[in-house]
Protein backbone atom coordinates (compact mmCIF):
# COMPACT_ATOMS: atom_id res chain seq x y z
CA UNK A 1 0.00 0.00 0.00
CA UNK A 2 0.85 3.35 -1.13
CA UNK A 3 0.37 6.43 1.14
CA UNK A 4 0.78 10.25 -0.26
CA UNK A 5 0.23 13.12 1.15
CA UNK A 6 -1.38 16.06 -0.72
CA UNK A 7 -0.59 19.65 0.66
CA UNK A 8 0.12 23.02 -0.93
CA UNK A 9 1.87 24.61 2.89
CA UNK A 10 4.80 23.25 3.91
CA UNK A 11 3.54 22.63 8.13
CA UNK A 12 1.00 20.79 7.10
CA UNK A 13 2.91 18.09 4.97
CA UNK A 14 5.61 18.45 7.68
CA UNK A 15 2.69 17.36 10.46
CA UNK A 16 1.08 14.40 7.64
CA UNK A 17 4.47 12.87 7.29
CA UNK A 18 4.31 11.76 10.69
CA UNK A 19 0.82 8.93 9.85
CA UNK A 20 2.10 7.12 7.26
CA UNK A 21 3.90 4.65 9.30
CA UNK A 22 0.94 4.75 11.55
CA UNK A 23 -1.48 4.09 8.64
CA UNK A 24 0.57 0.99 7.62
CA UNK A 25 0.75 -0.54 10.69
CA UNK A 26 -3.07 -0.37 11.59
CA UNK A 27 -4.16 -1.42 8.10
CA UNK A 28 -1.39 -4.68 8.51
CA UNK A 29 -3.32 -5.30 11.77
CA UNK A 30 -6.89 -5.07 10.74
CA UNK A 31 -6.27 -7.02 7.73
CA UNK A 32 -4.48 -9.84 9.86
CA UNK A 33 -7.63 -10.07 11.73
CA UNK A 34 -10.58 -9.16 9.40
CA UNK A 35 -8.96 -10.71 6.09
CA UNK A 36 -9.42 -7.63 4.11
CA UNK A 37 -6.76 -6.81 1.38
CA UNK A 38 -5.72 -3.40 1.81
CA UNK A 39 -6.11 -0.73 -0.91
CA UNK A 40 -3.48 0.46 -2.96
CA UNK A 41 -3.02 3.78 -2.35
CA UNK A 42 -4.31 6.08 0.55
CA UNK A 43 -4.43 9.83 -0.31
CA UNK A 44 -3.39 11.65 3.27
CA UNK A 45 -4.44 15.46 3.05
CA UNK A 46 -5.21 18.20 5.52
CA UNK A 47 -8.82 18.96 6.20
CA UNK A 48 -10.29 21.99 5.17
CA UNK A 49 -10.37 25.10 7.05
CA UNK A 50 -13.90 26.27 7.89
CA UNK A 51 -13.71 30.20 7.82
CA UNK A 52 -18.02 30.23 8.61
CA UNK A 53 -17.63 32.44 11.90
CA UNK A 54 -20.81 31.21 12.45
CA UNK A 55 -19.66 27.35 12.82
CA UNK A 56 -19.54 25.34 15.38
CA UNK A 57 -18.01 22.47 14.35
CA UNK A 58 -14.19 21.32 14.53
CA UNK A 59 -13.45 18.61 13.01
CA UNK A 60 -10.54 16.42 13.55
CA UNK A 61 -10.59 13.88 10.27
CA UNK A 62 -12.85 12.70 8.13
CA UNK A 63 -12.64 9.27 5.67
CA UNK A 64 -14.23 8.45 2.11
CA UNK A 65 -13.59 7.17 -1.04
CA UNK A 66 -14.25 9.31 -4.58
CA UNK A 67 -14.46 6.45 -6.35
CA UNK A 68 -11.18 5.76 -7.11
CA UNK A 69 -9.14 6.03 -4.37
CA UNK A 70 -9.64 6.12 -0.71
CA UNK A 71 -8.37 9.29 1.13
CA UNK A 72 -7.99 10.37 4.74
CA UNK A 73 -8.38 14.12 5.87
CA UNK A 74 -6.56 15.56 8.88
CA UNK A 75 -6.61 18.08 10.95
CA UNK A 76 -3.32 19.44 10.78
CA UNK A 77 -3.43 21.70 14.03
CA UNK A 78 -3.64 18.56 16.10
CA UNK A 79 -0.27 17.26 17.20
CA UNK A 80 0.19 13.36 16.79
CA UNK A 81 -3.25 12.51 16.66
CA UNK A 82 -2.90 9.03 16.90
CA UNK A 83 -6.53 7.78 18.15
CA UNK A 84 -8.06 10.26 15.72
CA UNK A 85 -6.29 8.31 12.53
CA UNK A 86 -7.29 4.98 13.85
CA UNK A 87 -10.89 6.46 13.84
CA UNK A 88 -10.26 6.81 10.11
CA UNK A 89 -8.49 3.88 9.17
CA UNK A 90 -11.60 2.10 10.80
CA UNK A 91 -14.34 3.63 8.54
CA UNK A 92 -12.29 2.59 5.44
CA UNK A 93 -11.59 -0.69 6.41
CA UNK A 94 -15.30 -1.07 7.53
CA UNK A 95 -16.43 0.29 4.20
CA UNK A 96 -14.05 -2.43 2.64
CA UNK A 97 -15.33 -5.52 4.87
CA UNK A 98 -19.01 -4.43 5.53
CA UNK A 99 -19.76 -1.65 3.16
CA UNK A 100 -20.59 0.43 5.96
CA UNK A 101 -19.38 3.95 6.32
CA UNK A 102 -21.80 4.23 9.81
CA UNK A 103 -21.14 4.37 13.40
CA UNK A 104 -21.91 1.20 13.32
CA UNK A 105 -21.19 -2.27 16.39
CA UNK A 106 -18.73 -3.74 13.55
CA UNK A 107 -16.71 -0.41 12.92
CA UNK A 108 -16.72 -0.07 16.71
CA UNK A 109 -15.16 -3.43 16.72
CA UNK A 110 -12.30 -2.42 14.13
CA UNK A 111 -11.65 0.69 16.03
CA UNK A 112 -10.80 -0.94 19.35
CA UNK A 113 -8.74 -3.14 16.95
CA UNK A 114 -7.67 -0.12 15.32
CA UNK A 115 -6.25 1.23 18.59
CA UNK A 116 -4.24 -1.68 19.81
CA UNK A 117 -1.60 -0.21 17.44
CA UNK A 118 -1.62 3.30 18.61
CA UNK A 119 -2.16 2.67 22.61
Amino acid sequence: MKVTIKARKKEDIENLSTYPPYILKIFRHLSRIYKIKMPDEITLKPTRKNYNIYAQSFTYGRAGFDGEEYWIAMNTELNNALNTLAHEIAHIAAAIKYKQWSHSKKFGEMLERALEVVE
